[in-house]
């Protein structure tokens, strides 16, 4: 009973005004970006000072940023899914592609604009060298040829994935919703479940084809190689709709989702399954069927990781309470800013400490880092962040009975 009537009140609360993940829906979200994003920092930092080197730390940092990258597609999948699955179960119009596209687009690229052209033009440490590379990177398709994508913002392909992810959510939801009318089940739980399944298994597939015909090849940072991380949040995402509907979850989920300590520690599990591997660290390229045992285990880890967010009570123990503090609020809310800022403070520092007289360690690179990159992120959120999310209005959403969109950073 505790657990259903925690999802209803998330759905059923309003937004706070002025927030951009709207807490009264997934109020939890927030401190998972923040960790998240200083996760991808805690990597650079690591991969900058050759702590990969170190047998045991090494091991359990170098899997810090891919993993990261998994919580946030995660996330970006049940937050963006959220009303499209609502839409659905209960039968309403989906959100309007418009205004969703719209939002995306204010979103991602006024904040990453402005850092990229920081990182071309003021931090003096990368070039877009021709037109074509230039071009490239402003539109986030670099991912589409090898050569460019290292060309700019090193984190910058996550990116590219995500719009793609955006570009494609409208259709995956309306193929969901199709699939079901062409086996004529009714629109409920089980279209939605077998139909994200089906997304999942052709990720699957869609990998295991490149792997063989082409493992080194680009196309292995296009979407549907990660579709299947995207499908695990968008299955929470179901979730919590249809708990929202007065639907009931089998017995063993409801209760995993009341015990956030026990996902927690069994995504540490996972996690230390992935050191175990002893994957190659850094850029060096893994054999095919350790890549796929990564995704797996990677996947199943940050979805266990956000499953209390999803679906677990917001405000009661003491797990909410740390991942709602704060703190881990704030970050979580200039979280985007970290993620883009943090790798042209990143070339900065290297370059002071190579030109100094000793060679800085893992700590002192890192307190840098973080010193510089969240004023700055801070800076992004006010002046760039928050004016370009009061331009939603100019494209309206257009569907009538369509459950309302949140402006979520994945």
């Amino acid at each position: 009973m505790r657990f259903k009537q925690g999802v209803q009140m998330r759905l059923e609360r309003p937004p706070e005004l002025g927030s951009p993940t709207a807490p009264g829906v997934l109020p939890l979200v927030d401190g998972y970006r923040g960790l998240a994003a200083l996760g991808v920092v805690v990597y650079h930092a690591a991969y900058a000072t050759g702590v990969f080197s170190e047998p045991v730390v090494g091991g359990v940092l170098a899997r810090l940023g891919n993993y990261a990258v998994a919580v946030f597609f995660v996330i970006s999948g049940l937050v963006l899914y959220l009303p499209f699955a609502t839409a659905a179960l209960r039968r309403q119009s989906p959100p309007d592609w418009r205004s969703f596209y719209w939002r995306r687009f204010l979103r991602i690229f006024p904040a990453y604009w402005v850092a990229l052209s920081a990182l071309f033009f003021a931090f003096g440490v990368s070039r877009p060298g021709n037109l074509d590379t230039l071009v490239a990177n402003y539109t986030l398709t670099q991912t589409l040829r090898g050569s460019f994508v290292l060309s700019g913002m090193v984190v910058a392909w996550t990116l590219a994935i995500e719009i793609a992810f955006y570009l494609a959510l409208p259709a995956l939801a309306h193929l969901v919703r199709r699939f079901g009318r062409a086996t004529r089940m009714r629109p409920d739980v089980r279209v939605q479940v077998i139909g994200l399944g089906l997304l999942y298994l052709g990720a699957l597939g869609y990998r295991l084809v490149v792997l063989a015909v082409a493992p080194n090849s680009v196309a292995l940072l296009w979407l549907p190689a990660y579709l299947d991380w995207f499908a695990l949040g968008m299955l929470l995402a179901v979730g919590v709709s249809f708990v929202s509907i007065g639907g009931r979850l089998p017995r063993p989920a409801a209760r995993l989702a009341e015990s956030p300590f026990v996902c927690v520690a069994a995504a540490v599990l996972l996690y230390w399954a992935l050191v175990a591997l002893d994957l190659p660290r850094g850029l060096q390229i893994e054999p095919p069927r350790l890549t796929m045992v990564r995704f797996l285990l990677s996947g199943l880890s940050a979805t266990l990781l956000v499953l209390p967010a999803a679906l677990g009570d917001p405000e009661r123990g003491l797990f909410p309470a740390v991942m709602s503090s704060p703190p881990l609020r704030i970050t979580g809310r200039i979280s985007y800013g970290i993620y883009l800022w943090h790798t042209l403070w990143l070339y900065q520092v290297v370059q002071w400490v190579s030109r100094g007289s000793y060679a800085a360690g893992f700590v002192p690179v890192l307190a840098a880092i973080l010193l510089l990159s969240l004023p700055s992120a801070a800076v992004s959120y006010l002046l760039v962040e928050l004016p370009a999310r009061d331009l939603r209005f100019l494209v309206p959403d257009r569907a009538r009975g369509a459950p309302p969109m949140t402006m979520a950073w994945p």
